[in-house]
């Protein structure tokens, strides 16, 4: 089976083990086939979180379950900023005690980011899905040790600032064809599509089935 290439979707329709499907606790279904990241968005952190973060801790462990995820900050969330960064912290260490990667929501929140990474030291990757920052943005993330995932929009000029090992493709919330994006992501990097998708998939390999 060959490692996954698309490493972020929220598309029902898909089902399969070429992609991972970001679900929250309260719809992740393991007796589904392929592969998850399960999470408490910022968005959707309610009043119930601590039961939701303890049913979280459970369905995290079901060998499906790739990454915890995404999970993170949003500055346009109606949720306070204090429970956000608690609820954050929660689903860190969750990471942690099962080896698994984070995939990380951030909208103005790189410099909670960063300060959670360096009070914390985490083990395990983390990954800034969707990104769209600028090149500045980019190489403070990736200095900190940070992997970032681009989908169908994104900044042509910080995408040439990430190493190809650090580098993941998604589709998010968009219809785009992953093989499309592949397609458009090579041809802003200069390089054969083929060569791209050969780099994702191992680094898909690397981070989310090497454990």
């Amino acid at each position: 089976m060959d490692p996954v290439l698309n490493i972020h979707t929220h598309s029902d329709a898909v089902y399969s083990y070429a992609v991972i499907r970001s679900v929250s606790p309260t719809v992740f279904d393991p007796s589904c086939k392929g592969w998850f990241s399960v999470g408490i968005h910022p968005w959707y952190i309610r009043d119930n979180y601590q039961e939701e973060l303890t049913i979280l801790e459970q369905l995290v462990s079901f060998p499906q379950v790739l990454a915890v995820g995404e999970a993170g900050y949003d500055k346009f969330s109606a949720v306070m900023p204090e429970l956000q960064e608690l609820v954050f912290r929660r689903q860190i260490e969750l990471a942690e005690k099962l080896h698994k990667p984070m995939v990380i929501h951030s909208v103005g929140g790189t410099e909670l980011l960063l300060r959670l990474k360096k009070n914390i030291q985490p083990q395990m990757p983390w990954i800034v899905h969707g990104f769209r920052g600028k090149s500045h943005l980019a190489r403070q993330l990736l200095n900190h040790g940070l992997y970032l995932s681009v989908g169908e929009y994104y900044n042509p000029e910080a995408l040439r600032t990430i190493p190809l090992e650090k580098l993941f493709l998604e589709s998010d919330e968009s219809d785009v064809d992953i093989y499309t994006l592949c397609q458009k992501v090579a041809a802003d990097l200069q390089i054969d599509p083929g060569t791209l998708e050969a780099y994702i998939r191992q680094n898909t390999e690397k981070l989310f089935f090497s454990g």
